[in-house]
């Protein structure tokens, strides 16, 4: 290796990610505790949501995932969201006391979603549905009599002993390629979201012809395995040029 691509070397750096839990989700939570959950601590299943980076007024918004009262909903996949915003899995465990709450092994259950994420990836099962990768986890506490909740949100990451991700070399979306190659990629990237669940279209694979295909196309077309890959894509909820967001890290 030159002394200038040792220069060019730079560790990637990624983005923590932000979580906007609404007050609807705990309104419907509140109800779903006394109908349906009472006394359980049993984690449920729930979904979030987010949308590729973006900028307001020149303000760059850091990446966040937002839980609104339709994350509890028994059948999200019959839930409509806003075009190009992708849902999530995760899970909530809520305790009945505040020292319930603050015993939790925060470490433990981490390491438990991690591993959850582990086995997705060693099962092929994200292959299917790249949102596994993006699995995240709430715990709280809530009291229902005084409309007080706490709360603590995470995005496990697995991250292996010494990992260390190098970029080489980053190109400018505006510097890729021709014009016409750019918006043919764009073309053919919100017509595969248009045949595809959003969930699929979270990480894709673009061949040279800049056709988007999905992973399982990949693993199963032995055609389009022999050379004819020009990259990996995926949506990425941040903004920051030098980091992209937290989610990378379970993709890699």
């Amino acid at each position: 290796m030159s002394a200038e691509e040792k220069q060019t070397e730079q560790t990637l750096k990624f983005d923590a990610l932000l979580s906007q839990v609404d007050v609807t989700f705990w309104q419907q939570f509140g109800r779903k505790k006394i109908d349906d959950y009472k006394l359980s601590e049993e984690a449920v299943p729930i979904f979030g949501s987010f949308t590729g980076g973006i900028h307001r007024s020149n303000v760059v918004l850091r990446p966040t995932v937002f839980v609104n009262g339709e994350a509890l909903k028994k059948e999200p996949d019959s839930i409509a969201l806003t075009p190009f915003h992708f849902k999530i899995p995760g899970q909530l465990l809520n305790t009945n006391k505040i020292e319930s709450f603050k015993q939790l092994d925060k470490k433990q259950l981490l390491r438990e979603q991690a591993m959850q994420i582990v086995h997705d990836i060693t099962s092929n099962a994200c292959i299917e549905n790249p949102s596994l990768l993006y699995r995240f986890f709430i715990i709280s506490f809530a009291d229902l009599k005084k409309h007080r909740y706490i709360y603590w949100c995470c995005f496990p990451a697995i991250v292996p002993k010494h990992f260390k991700v190098v970029q080489h070399s980053r190109t400018k979306w505006s510097d890729y390629g021709t014009d016409t190659q750019r918006r043919s990629l764009v073309a053919n990237f919100y017509k595969f979201c248009g045949d595809h669940t959003m969930e699929q279209s979270l990480l894709f694979i673009v061949d040279k012809q800049y056709n988007v295909h999905t992973l399982s196309s990949y693993v199963n077309d032995t055609a389009l395995q022999d050379d004819n890959i020009a990259m990996f894509g995926y949506v990425d909820n941040g903004n920051l040029v030098d980091a992209p967001s937290w989610f990378l890290r379970n993709i890699l």
